[in-house]
């Protein structure tokens, strides 16, 4: 025993008072439970690096969502094909929305019946700046979208990471919802389309959409050849805009009618890519980003 007290520390973890069997059980007892405790420390640390990695992944790769409103007499079914064109190039866009406009007897057209975002009164001719609308059908469309917009707000798509379009009375439409609404969107899309309710602005543009300095950019495409909406009231409407402050506005013109063809699919998807990147951006370099890919104006030369 007296050796044992001279020696101290450095053998106390096999007390001489303890049999043979019950030294060997109190150390394999006492090893074992060290290496619990460094598994569960390691085990600890994977799942706190895990958990970082997964909300710097989420955070750098966060969902996007576009909205695309169809013309008139047309259905969200019409445009299915931006499945393909938008959400196999661009995966990250994980929702795509084609919402379907109501049934309305169109005055313009005697009554007759077919899928509409608005009421087209009687008139003379085709759309002008100072046709009549149907305010009415036109505040309930953008409530509408107003709707379909908070619904992806909620399922967890930053608003500033939507895209709303449309083509024609849809692109109209897109115009009117997304300059109101009160969220900053990525961007709006208009193909075919021309600006209402002229005499709402200012007061039109919601806050959201110009905080910062920097306007939700805008794509307007428009055929030159256009016999439906007319091709000068198009541009009308994008200078009627830019009077008004909106100083984002991507103009392409090309020389055909009143559809979409190919090549303007890959000018979507570059406009898509370029306000609503893969990997969500520090809000200072999307500022800088803004100011450097601004407005600008484009003609397409082919024949289309």
């Amino acid at each position: 025993l007296g050796q044992v007290a001279q020696a101290g520390p450095c053998v106390a973890s096999t007390p001489p008072l303890l049999r043979d069997g019950e030294q060997q059980c109190l150390y394999i007892c006492t090893t074992a439970a060290r290496a619990a405790s460094v598994v569960v420390a390691a085990a600890l640390s994977l799942v706190a690096v895990a958990m970082a990695a997964a909300a710097s992944s989420d955070a750098a790769s966060a969902p996007a969502a576009l909205v695309f409103l169809h013309g008139l007499g047309d259905s969200g079914k019409g445009w299915s094909s931006l499945n393909r064109e938008v959400g196999s190039h661009l995966p990250y866009f994980s929702k795509i929305v084609l919402p379907d406009a109501p049934v309305r007897a169109i005055e313009l057209f005697g009554g007759h019946r077919m899928p509409a975002w608005f009421q087209i009164p009687v008139r003379d001719g085709p759309p002008s700046a100072t046709s009549p609308e149907d305010k009415a059908s036109i505040d309930e469309t953008v409530a509408r979208v107003h709707g379909i917009l908070d619904g992806l707000v909620a399922d967890g798509v930053p608003s500033e990471r939507i895209v709303l379009g449309g083509f024609s009375q849809g692109g109209a439409v897109t115009l009117l919802a997304g300059l109101s609404y009160p969220r900053r969107l990525g961007g709006l899309v208009v193909f075919s389309a021309w600006v209402m309710q002229r005499g709402t602005y200012p007061g039109r543009i919601h806050e959201a959409q110009r905080a910062g300095g920097r306007h939700t950019p805008i794509l307007m495409v428009h055929g030159t050849h256009d016999d439906k909406i007319p091709f000068a009231l198009a541009v009308e409407s994008r200078e009627f805009l830019k009077e008004h402050g909106h100083d984002d506005i991507t103009w392409l013109e090309y020389r055909m009618g009143h559809s979409v063809a190919p090549p303007q699919m890959g000018e979507f998807r570059r406009f898509l890519e370029r306000v609503v990147p893969e990997e969500a951006a520090p809000a200072s370099a999307a500022a800088a980003s803004a100011s450097r890919d601004g407005g600008s104006e484009g003609k397409a030369e082919e024949e289309l």
